[in-house]
């Protein structure tokens, strides 16, 4: 029969005095598992006595013993033990310990198997012939051939001298667990930053766990590290000037863990938060430069450029007095650290010893930190060299007296080197953060501002007290802020940082901690939504469902991450939704909130993506270049060919255009798309020769993602070229009365002239440009010139008198209608704009009168002619002028 005993002890057993190896786990006690034997003591068969029966082989006490009798127990060999790890592990010992009497009934011949399917065995040690020289003895066997399994059996066949059996224990030996870590220490390198180091002295551990504790009693991990690391950095939550304490243990998967190591050491008293200093803008020197110069491919500005694939490398032998590179900060640091990056090749060229030293002056220098016989053999690796150091410098200097052996010629080369400080003048450190409020999904912080120099504070949020991200900013001096859009029901953690523009950052504050509010009748918020673009109309969303009581999720999307739109539902459980149909190469954001029949959670987070393709360019007809000839009017030029891209006809295109000579135009701008044409309207700001390139803009609204393109652009020339035109008469402006004077007009591309009828022409047509005229005062002349264009020009000349300026009138006029002295002419009498004239009959009474005369006076009194005769006149032109007088004689039948 086959009898399953489950073995729950879990004690470790001793080896007091036996070949144990050091530190090696016994597997039923540390892993545990189940025992099934073959045969079974009859009495426990039976339901009588437990004091002998198959668990006491298992049960961690040589006291007792597993007895079977023949033939009621067995009558056959072998006789199988056989358990069952509950983890697979290598077994390297096993122990057996003869029982108090009877040493006829110990085993005598085995084989130890292994096996992980309880089907196939695999033979790993065999014994015969074994002897028990005294009761209650343990021996240990070593395994023959280990390896990792999950049943493990010990198949008897034979027994020393009598057909019954019985064994006191049988306990199953992993290899030993590794060896404890040894000289940890460590140094402060800021108010929040310990570097720790230790002694690797075991060969067979995965990992090395770290823990920290202030009060050297309470441990709790921080964290772990690979195999074969001997450092840690530890810079979560630690607290200004404090005093912590760490211990260190080296791990196995299968083995256990070794004892640890300990040490305790002190934060440093200073507030900043440690930084690259080299990359605060200061200078960097060396004593040799590359042959190529500083900023050449290996130059010296590689060795701060923050590009590990970089390098700086000079050429030569290392000086007596050692190669030096110095940095000259803006500011004053307190370093207590710095990397050196090795390069891409030739370990060879590595520095091998060195100085790191500081400096106020760059003449009197204090070492830091010394190193000797230093080898960093694999390419492209940051190696990390800290040490004490509360002092203050500017500059820092790297001093190199021996390199690692090359020979090629190259005195040194170095992929980047980096300095970590604190800056000297650091805001101080905020405390006592507190939770003053916390709501569904807002909390409130507030805190003590110890600093006077800070500009803003930075707020830090975490849900693990591990990960640490800025979540908002304060402004100087203040001591509160509120964190929204929070998830309800979740933890979470605060710190606050002081920020000067001009002396960076303090360390966090302490941490606080508060868990937001829920009601348990409503479901939680889905958080963590991520939205991706699977195609050029489709877009997947996944979030995680923090709910046990939604009946489903409502989706929102919108195109702007404000205006948002509900566009699905979907039921309870589901964390997917494909958004289909939408527009390829354009940006959507999303969001979900969960519901119920009580109502709905918060919503998610906002989540975007851009859906696939490339928007194309639009583009339109080549527009010729264009000649202007007037200001007077707007030119419209008919855009054609207008069009968003091809497959893009649902896309808006906008035209515009400008100038390449902006105050030639008072007017330049486009209709609205139509018809995909669109006018383009320009106007000069006045008659002015000149010219322009116009540069013409369609842009469609399908957007630049995935680096497409959104616009298009094609010029063409405008030339303003105004028509010209001018008037020349051959006797000149100035003529003797009664004297006719001839007009030419001339025009630069005029193809019709047009003349102003006005007094005083005498011969020509006004639709040519020559002009007789006889003026009988001053008189304006005017023509206009018009081109194919339909552009107008217009110019005068004013035609007067010379010699005698008084008035003088003509003493005659023969009003009968035949265009010849029909008017009484008085010439000159343009010239006195205030003059009166007045005509008299013979009985002295007023027959004419008028102000500012302009020579059209027809012999006539309201309207009727007078009578033919003499008549007296007096012309006044102004005060202290004599008048002038005298005789004028109508004649009316003169032909």
């Amino acid at each position: 029969m086959n009898i399953s005993i489950k073995h729950l002890g879990i004690s470790l057993l001793l080896f007091s005095g036996f070949a144990i190896t050091s530190q090696a786990q016994d597997l039923i006690s540390t892993v545990g598992g189940a025992l099934y034997t073959n045969y079974e003591w009859y009495y426990y068969r039976n339901g009588g006595t437990t004091t002998e029966y198959s668990g006491k082989l298992v049960d961690n006490s040589t006291a007792s013993k597993w007895f079977l009798y023949n033939p009621d127990d067995f009558s056959t060999l072998p006789i199988q033990v056989t358990y069952k790890l509950n983890t697979a592990s290598v077994v390297a010992q096993y122990t057996i310990t003869s029982a108090n009497d009877a040493s006829e009934r110990d085993p005598k011949t085995w084989t130890l198997q292994g096996s992980n399917d309880s089907t196939s065995w695999t033979v790993l040690d065999t014994r015969t012939n074994e002897t028990f020289a005294s009761r209650i003895q343990t021996k240990i066997y070593d395994v023959a051939t280990t390896g990792t399994y999950l049943y493990y059996r010990w198949n008897i066949t034979a027994v020393n001298g009598t057909s019954h059996f019985q064994c006191a224990e049988w306990r199953l030996v992993g290899p030993a667990a590794p060896n404890a870590p040894t000289s940890l220490n460590g140094t402060a390198t800021s108010g929040a930053e310990i570097n720790l180091s230790w002694t690797d002295n075991s060969a067979n551990e995965n990992s090395f766990v770290i823990e920290r504790s202030i009060d050297g009693t309470n441990y709790t991990q921080i964290g772990s590290v690979p195999v074969n690391t001997t450092s840690y950095t530890d810079n979560a939550g630690l607290q200004i000037n404090t005093l912590y304490y760490y211990r260190v243990k080296a791990v196995s998967n299968t083995l256990g863990s070794s004892s640890y190591a300990s040490t305790n050491l002190k934060t440093l008293n200073l507030s900043g938060a440690i930084v690259d200093v080299t990359d605060d803008g200061g200078s960097l020197t060396v004593l040799v430069e590359n042959s190529g110069g500083a900023t050449a491919g290996e130059g010296s500005t590689k060795l701060i450029d923050n590009n590990y694939g970089t390098k700086y490398l000079a050429f030569g032998n290392v000086p007596a007095g050692g190669y030096w590179m110095l940095y000259k900060a803006k500011f004053s640091y307190v370093v207590t650290s710095y990397t050196l990056t090795t390069a891409n090749d030739a370990a060879g060229r590595d520095p091998k010893a060195w100085q790191f030293q500081g400096s106020n002056d760059s003449l009197n220098w204090t070492v830091l930190d010394t190193r000797a016989n230093i080898s960093t053999p694999i390419r492209g690796t940051k190696y990390k060299y800290s040490f004490g150091n509360t002092s203050a410098f500017t500059y820092y200097r790297l001093l190199v007296t021996e390199k690692n052996g090359s020979t090629d010629g190259v005195m040194t080369q170095i992929g980047e080197w980096e300095i970590w400080g604190m800056n000297a003048a650091a805001p101080l450190v905020p405390t006592a953060l507190t939770i003053t409020n916390t709501t569904f999904n807002t909390v409130a912080l507030s805190w003590t501002n110890n600093s006077t120099n800070e500009t803003s504070f930075q707020i830090e949020r975490s849900e693990d007290n591990l990960s640490f991200a800025a979540v908002g900013t304060a402004a100087a001096n203040a001591t509160t802020f509120t964190d929204v859009n929070l998830y309800g029901g979740t933890q979470y953690f605060y710190r606050v940082r002081a920020i000067s523009s001009t002396a960076g950052a303090s360390i966090p504050s302490n941490v606080a901690t508060t868990t937001t509010l829920w009601d348990p009748n409503l479901p939680f918020s889905p958080r963590n939504l991520k939205a991706t673009a699977i195609s050029t109309s489709e877009i997947e969303l996944v979030w995680e469902d923090r709910s046990a009581n939604e009946t489903g999720f409502k989706i929102e999307r919108s195109t702007d991450g404000v205006a948002f739109t509900q566009i699905a539902t979907v039921g309870a459980d589901i964390t997917t939704y494909v958004n289909t149909g939408l527009t390829k190469a354009s940006m959507y954001y999303y969001r979900v909130i969960a519901h119920n029949t009580m109502g709905s959670s918060y919503y998610s987070n906002i989540s975007s993506a851009v859906t696939q393709g490339v928007n194309a360019a639009p583009t339109f007809t080549f527009v010729s270049d264009t000649t202007a000839c007037t200001a007077a009017f707007a030119y419209k030029v008919l855009v054609t060919g207008i069009s968003a891209g091809t497959a893009e006809s649902y896309q808006k295109v906008t035209m515009g255009a400008v100038s390449s000579n902006a105050k030639l135009f008072a007017t330049l701008s486009f209709s609205a798309v139509s018809n995909d044409s669109a006018w383009l309207t320009f106007q000069a700001q006045g008659e002015v020769k000149d010219s322009a390139v116009i540069t013409i803009t369609a842009m469609d609204d399908g957007g630049t993602f995935n680096n497409g393109t959104d616009k298009f652009t094609r010029t063409f020339k405008v030339v303003y070229n105004p028509l010209t035109i001018a008037i020349a008469s051959l006797e000149g402006v100035a003529i003797a009365p009664y004297q006719t004077a001839h007009l030419t007009a001339y025009g630069d591309r005029v193809t019709d002239y047009r003349w102003t009828d006005t007094v005083g022409i005498v011969s020509g047509s006004l639709t040519t440009n020559k002009l007789e005229v006889k003026p009988t005062y001053h008189t304006k002349y005017t023509v206009t010139g018009t081109n194919k264009q339909g552009c107008s020009v217009s110019s005068s000349i004013t035609i007067g008198f010379n010699g005698n300026v008084l008035p003088n009138p003509v003493n005659v006029i023969t009003p009968n209608g035949d265009g010849k002295n029909d008017k009484w002419v008085i010439w000159n009498i343009n010239r006195y704009p205030d003059n009166t004239v007045t005509v008299f009959d013979r009985a002295g009474r007023t027959v004419f009168y008028k102000k500012n005369y302009s020579n059209d006076w027809d012999g006539t009194l309201n309207g009727r002619p007078l009578e033919e005769g003499s008549y007296l006149y007096v012309i006044t032109i102004g005060p202290g002028i004599e008048p002038v007088k005298g005789v004028v004689v109508i004649i009316r039948d003169h032909k």
